[in-house]
């Protein structure tokens, strides 16, 4: 590589800067900014979540059970709680969660292959066959934006998801239910350094209504991760979701 004589007397220049007395507090002076450049870059300064977009009729995504009065089998048994078989005749204000309680949606920065096939349904306990209800409203979503930011005011991990359920299905005219609660990821960015995960819960499911006239209600928990060399993050999102439409960020 050839210099000429101006970029041989800067690394002269230079050169005599480091090797002078004040050469040691230069070079300690660059690794103290290096240092700090790397502290901002790999520390987490806020967190933020988003709603995106929201839609009241989304195009079906059945996922994990058949979708209710589409080619449903008959009959179509469910659990008792012991798993000893069907629970007996349904009680319209008591309810079970046929499907998942909890599953991973996002394992170190990919979302996991199968998460199609999760998802959660609150309906009358003792329930054994879908054609028992009817009346069920077109699926709605929310998407919302959870976002990472840095000591640089850059986002370092941006997951984009939807909240995917069906609402409204009625035995006979009565009560109010869900089908199909789920998250779907949409997005996920994640910068160089850092690593995301999130699982998906659902820790209870209550009645909104009253016994007359029940709404089934569901709280779906995402909790989140996010870690660095410098920093771990961990937290949760809440959301509450009714058997009439109703979704709520808590």
């Amino acid at each position: 590589m050839k210099f000429g004589y101006r970029g041989v007397l800067a690394q002269v220049v230079v050169f005599g800067l480091l090797t002078a007395s004040g050469g040691a507090g230069l070079f300690a002076g660059m690794a103290q900014a290096a240092d700090s450049e790397t502290e901002k870059y790999f520390t987490i300064e806020a967190v933020k979540l988003t709603l995106l977009e929201s839609s009241e009729e989304v195009e079906p995504s059945w996922v994990g059970i058949n979708p209710p009065g589409v080619n449903t089998p008959s009959p179509m048994p469910v659990p008792s709680p012991s798993g000893s078989g069907i629970t007996g005749p349904s009680i319209l204000d008591e309810f079970i969660n046929l499907g998942k309680q909890a599953w991973q949606i996002v394992v170190e920065n990919r979302p996991v292959a199968n998460f199609r096939q999760s998802s959660a349904s609150v309906v009358p306990k003792g329930i054994q066959d879908w054609q028992e209800l009817q009346g069920w409203q077109a699926p709605r979503s929310q998407t919302y934006r959870l976002s990472f930011s840095n000591g640089f005011g850059s986002d370092v991990v941006r997951f984009d998801y939807r909240i995917l359920y069906t609402h409204g299905g009625n035995v006979k005219g009565k009560g109010r239910y869900l089908a199909n609660v789920t998250i779907v990821p949409a997005s996920l960015e994640v910068s160089w350094g850092f690593t995301f995960n999130a699982d998906v819960a659902i820790p209870s499911i209550t009645n909104a209504g009253t016994h007359a006239d029940p709404i089934a209600a569901a709280e779906l928990q995402v909790h989140w991760s996010a870690d660095s060399v410098l920093k771990h993050l961990e937290g949760t999102d809440n959301f509450y979701i009714r058997g009439d439409g109703t979704l709520q960020s808590l």
